[in-house]
């Protein structure tokens, strides 16, 4: 479901009975989504994401990010992956505002956030002293 908030649009992601998160998406991912819907295929579902025979399922996801990585020549990519990774982004970027990394990622325990802490800091270290040239 896609919520709008006065000017901030929101995506309600619902990954199983007790598993549902709102997350906040820029324009720009709000008018991709809404071209998507547009030409995507016509189905009565209403999940954002489908094939001509329904929903898009895991094994779907898994087999196009096994594609993908083995185009780009990289280990094997998972979403589990994907989320860790844009989380340490998410935490670096905001000097390591937890808070604002768990709204973006539609996390409700930020201590789930927590554990990516040590690896957005050193990271973070890491970068800063190899662009140091002293």
């Amino acid at each position: 479901d896609m919520i709008f908030d006065g000017e901030k649009p929101f995506i309600r992601i619902r990954g199983g009975p007790a598993a549902e998160r709102t997350i906040p998406i820029d324009g720009k991912t709000f008018v991709a989504i809404r071209e998507w819907l547009s030409v995507r295929p016509s189905t009565p579902d209403r999940r954002l994401f489908v094939t001509e025979s329904g929903p898009v399922r895991r094994h779907h996801v898994l087999g196009i990010l096994d594609r993908v990585s083995a185009i780009a020549g990289i280990p094997r990519v998972t979403p589990r992956l994907l989320r860790n990774t844009r989380a340490v982004h998410l935490l670096r970027e905001s000097g390591g505002d937890i808070a604002s990394a768990a709204t973006l990622l539609g996390v409700s325990m930020k201590e789930i956030i927590r554990k990516y802490y040590p690896i957005a800091i050193v990271r973070s270290d890491q970068q800063s002293s190899a662009e140091d040239p002293h």
